[in-house]
């Protein structure tokens, strides 16, 4: 069974007009503490589902 990882990082510059995706502007927010809840989310996650193999990890949000 494939499996994919998808990590949505919603801080932008900016907001697009055309962007349907859960996003906020990067200079309202404090992006360490954002960086670090999800690399312990990560983890939690990991400790309940076990070790297993991904076939692809996709990164969006971020932009412009």
């Amino acid at each position: 069974m494939a499996r994919a990882l998808y990590i949505h990082w919603p801080f932008c510059l900016k907001k697009c007009p055309y962007c349907d995706f859960n996003s906020h502007l990067a200079a309202r927010i404090e992006q360490r503490r954002w960086h670090e809840a999800y690399l312990a989310k990560i983890d939690r996650v990991a400790a309940l589902t076990g070790p297993r193999v991904l076939n692809t990890v996709f990164f969006g949000g971020g932009m412009p």
